[in-house]
C-alpha cells in the first residue's frame, strides 16, 4: 500500500477515536442497524463515525463510536432554534446544505430540536461533501404533493417512529422525477408500501444478508468484482441487472452496479432506486391510476401475497394505506382491490 494512504488512514483513524464522545460495546445479537437505531442515529451517521466498520464482522466487546464531540473553536457563526424550525429549514435560510449542516453539529438530533438551543451554522474549514454526496434540491412547500406534517402524521399513525427531516426532503423531492408519481393519492399508496417494506424507513438492507452479505445468493454472471446484489433501498433493489438498470436511469453511468452499498448508506440514493422501482414496476399497471392499492401489492410481490400463502401480510398493507391516507388529508375510500379480491 503507499505509504501516503498509510498515513492518511492512520490519520482519518486517530481523529475519528479522539472526537469521539461516546461509544458503544458490541453485545451478541447486535448488527449495525440495531445499534445506530438505539442511538437514534441514522445508518449513515454509524458508518461516518466508524471508518473503516465492518458491518458484517462484528466482534463482541468491539467499541463502537455512536456520537463524536465537534472541536473546539470550530464554529464562527450560531443560530438560536425558534418556534416551528426544522434542521432543514434552518440550513436553506442560513445559505448551506443540510449535509453542511450535519457536519457543523455532529450528533445532532432533528427529530426534537428544542426552542432556544443553540446550533452551530458557519465554521472554518472544508464542509467534508464529497463527490458521492447526493444533494436534494431546495423544498418549496407549494411545490410539494404532500407537507412534512402529513409526511409525519402518515409515518406516526402507522405504528413506526418519527421520520427525520432528510427523509422528508428526498421523498418530496423525488417522487415526481424519479417515481413519475403526480397524484398524492399514488404518493400515498407508495408510502404505505414503503413503510411496510422498510419496516417504517428503518431498514435499508435486507436483514437477512447483514451478517454474510447472503453469500452465494443473488449471483449472476455479469456481476462487478466484489459486490453482492442483495436487497437495499426502501424496495429493496435485488440482482446486479437491476443495480445497473437503476444507476444508469437514474445516473447516467454505472454507480451503483460498481458500488452497490450506496444504496444502503445514502438516503436520497434509497429514495431514488425505490421510485426508480416504481416507475419500472408499478406505476403503469392496471388498477393503479384507478386507486386500486391491491394492484399495487400484486405488483411488488403478488406471488406470495396475492396468490400464494401470506394474504394475511397484505391485508396489513392495505390497513397501513387507510392510514396513509387520513393523514394525507384524502377523504376517500381506499379501494382494496386488486390482490387476493
Amino acid at each position: 500500500m503507499n505509504i501516503f494512504l498509510r498515513i492518511s488512514i492512520l490519520f482519518s483513524l486517530i481523529y475519528f477515536t479522539y472526537s469521539c464522545s461516546q461509544y458503544h460495546t458490541v453485545v451478541s445479537g447486535d448488527i449495525c442497524y440495531s445499534i445506530a437505531i438505539k442511538y437514534q442515529i441514522t445508518l449513515n451517521d454509524l458508518m461516518s463515525l466508524n471508518l473503516g466498520l465492518n458491518c458484517q464482522v462484528l466482534y463482541i466487546g468491539k467499541q463502537i463510536c455512536i456520537k463524536s464531540s465537534s472541536p473546539s473553536g470550530s464554529c464562527s457563526s450560531y443560530y438560536t432554534v425558534k418556534q416551528g424550525d426544522y434542521c432543514y429549514l434552518i440550513a436553506q435560510n442560513n445559505g448551506i446544505s443540510l449535509n453542511d449542516f450535519y457536519n457543523l453539529n455532529n450528533g445532532i438530533n432533528c427529530n426534537s430540536l428544542q426552542v432556544g438551543k443553540t446550533v452551530c451554522i458557519s465554521g472554518g474549514g472544508d464542509s467534508g461533501d464529497d463527490d458521492t454526496t447526493t444533494n436534494s434540491p431546495p423544498v418549496s412547500p407549494s411545490d410539494n404533493l404532500v407537507t412534512k406534517d402529513e409526511f409525519i402524521n402518515a409515518v406516526v399513525s402507522s405504528g413506526y417512529q418519527r421520520p427525520r427531516d432528510e427523509q422528508y426532503i428526498n421523498f418530496v423531492t423525488k417522487a415526481g422525477p424519479d417515481g413519475s408519481i403526480t397524484s398524492k393519492r399514488e404518493l400515498a399508496m407508495f408510502l404505505a408500501q414503503i413503510l411496510w417494506e422498510s419496516g417504517g424507513l428503518v431498514y435499508l438492507s435486507e436483514i437477512a444478508c447483514l451478517q454474510n452479505g447472503c453469500a452465494g445468493s443473488y449471483v449472476t454472471a455479469d456481476d462487478y468484482p466484489g459486490q453482492k446484489y442483495y436487497g437495499r433501498g426502501y424496495i429493496q433493489l435485488t440482482w446486479s441487472y437491476n443495480y445497473k438498470a437503476a444507476s444508469q436511469d437514474l445516473y447516467n453511468d454505472l454507480r451503483l452496479y460498481t458500488n452497490a452499498n450506496q444504496v444502503a448508506l445514502n438516503d436520497g440514493i434509497a429514495w431514488a432506486v425505490s421510485f426508480w422501482y416504481w416507475k419500472k414496476n408499478v406505476h403503469s399497471r392496471p388498477g393503479v391510476s384507478s386507486g386500486q392499492f391491491g394492484a399495487t401489492t400484486n405488483a411488488i410481490n403478488g406471488a406470495l401475497e396475492c396468490s400464494g400463502p401470506y394474504t394475511s401480510k397484505a391485508r396489513q398493507r392495505f390497513e397501513i394505506y387507510k392510514k396513509v391516507l387520513v393523514a394525507f388529508s384524502i377523504f376517500e375510500a381506499p379501494i382494496e382491490n386488486g390482490c387476493y379480491n
